[in-house]
């Protein structure tokens, strides 16, 4: 009895264990079937990407490491990168940083008129300053206005100085002036200069290769000719040359035109108070009066000698003609005397020659 129990236990744990088995492996063949089955549309939808993003268009899609990447493929014409719809070149790149590369060559030229009560001491702070820049002056001259002006002088003056200080100069070596009018011109010469420099490089590999033709040339007629067109390029290098060390030493060196005019009193400006313009001006007006008296008097006192002269042949001319007048009364009073005794004594003349008639 006991062992059919045992038995039918045995029997009963064989069975479960059967289909526990079972079940476990029917759990797994379904997992294997799902894991092939996303493998497979994984697969599918990477080549579906690849399909999509890669190719011409340079870009590859990788969902389970980056997301995504960028390649650079190259061509003939350079590389491309493209995203979107937009698209750039590598030669239209290097051509934008080429240009940005390019230093500016710019030319500014300055004109300044002054008036200064200073006039020394504007004109020692121009030679100190530029001096110390590092610039030159170009030409000056300084002019005054003789013995019979007013003693203020003018000045003008070309300054070369380095571009780089310019506006440090402006500030401080003009201080002891009141500025009347200020020009500033600045010409962008980067284009012209880029192009002569541009046609030197082509004339110069010309120029070299006539110079291979011109040693290996054996005909004199080509020799003739080598020579004629190495003495153009010769000549065209040395004036594009020229030109190019006259821009550049515009370009270093800004220029500054400088008119400097004396005054006793600087003339006031539209910034100025209403009250400061109006005594400026009265000031003005009053020195302008003090100095054609001073004038009139200096011219006085400087002519004396020809004023005496004047006087003295004045005087003698008066003198002259009041003498010749008074002759000329006399002689009439002489003459009026004369006609009268002849009318007091008609009959004179006739009775002496009655008597001499007698006597006979």
């Amino acid at each position: 009895m006991k062992k059919k129990n045992i038995l039918r236990s045995a029997a009963a744990l064989l069975s479960c264990i059967f289909i526990l088995t079972g079940c476990g492996a029917a759990a797994a063949g379904s997992n294997s079937e799902y894991s092939s089955s996303a493998s497979a549309v994984t697969a599918e939808t990477a080549g579906l990407q690849e399909a999509d993003f890669s190719g011409s268009s340079g870009f590859s899609m990788n969902s389970a490491a980056e997301g995504y990447s960028m390649d650079m493929s190259a061509s003939d014409g350079g590389a491309s990168v493209s995203g979107g719809s937009s698209t750039v070149s590598e030669s239209e790149l290097a051509s934008a940083s080429a240009e940005a590369s390019i230093e500016r060559k710019l030319i500014r030229n300055v004109d300044v008129s002054l008036q200064t009560t200073a006039f020394d001491t504007l004109i020692s702070d121009i030679t100190d300053r530029t001096s110390a820049l590092g610039g030159y002056i170009e030409s000056s001259g300084v002019y005054g206005d003789g013995y019979y002006g007013n003693g203020l002088k003018s000045a003008n003056y070309t300054v070369r100085i380095p571009s780089d200080k310019l506006d440090e100069f402006l500030n401080t070596a003009l201080a002891n002036g009141v500025v009347v009018s200020r020009n500033e011109n600045v010409e962008d010469i980067t284009l012209t200069y880029t192009d002569l420099e541009a046609r030197v490089s082509t004339l110069e590999v010309e120029r070299d290769r006539l110079m291979e033709l011109l040693a290996e040339a054996e005909n004199v007629e080509a020799i003739i000719a080598l020579e004629t067109r190495l003495s153009e390029i010769r000549y065209e290098l040395e004036s594009i040359q020229s030109s190019l060390r006259v821009y550049d030493n515009q370009v270093i060196y800004s220029t500054v035109y400088i008119y400097i005019n004396e005054v006793r009193v600087a003339s006031a400006q539209n910034t100025d108070s209403f009250g400061a313009r109006v005594a400026a001006g009265f000031q003005e007006n009053l020195l302008r009066l003090i100095d054609t008296a001073t004038d009139m008097l200096i011219w006085f006192i400087t002519n004396i000698p020809a004023i005496i002269i004047l006087l003295m042949i004045i005087f003698a001319a008066v003198n002259l003609f009041r003498l010749v007048l008074k002759r000329r009364i006399r002689h009439k009073e002489n003459h009026g005397n004369d006609g009268g005794s002849q009318g007091s004594y008609p009959d004179t003349s006739a009775d002496i020659s009655a008597n001499s008639t007698d006597n006979n």
